[in-house]
């Protein structure tokens, strides 16, 4: 458990009340690197709410960039437990650099080929 990653879900305003609860549990999971791996199932079971409001609620904190979501793929190409990355940590900060420049090279390779 991070006091660090505590401390900043418990300043975020996110609403609804069950979403807010939902990124306090996952800072409550995280390590000192803001890094959570957990599966879907036990971040239902810890906080208290079903798998389906888990998935919306992860979707939603993605949405609104508190969190990063990486998908992990077995050898057999099966989902594998996804890792998730809050907002406050130097990783979250990295990743969301290395996206932007992933999607504008992927854009400047799109327009190349029109």
């Amino acid at each position: 458990m991070s006091h660090k990653a505590l401390k900043w879900a418990l300043k975020r305003r996110v609403v609804p009340p069950h979403r807010a609860l939902l990124l306090i549990h996952l800072a409550g999971m995280s390590n000192d690197s803001g890094e959570v791996n957990a599966s879907q199932d036990r971040i239902a079971k810890a906080s208290g709410v079903s798998r389906r409001a888990v998935i919306d609620h992860l979707n939603a904190l993605v949405d609104d960039g508190l969190v990063i979501r990486q998908a992990h793929y077995r050898k057999n190409g099966r989902r594998a437990v996804n890792t998730y990355f809050l907002g406050y940590s130097n990783l979250f900060k990295y990743i969301q650099q290395h996206q932007k420049e992933v999607e504008a090279q992927e854009l400047a390779e799109a327009n190349h080929a029109l």
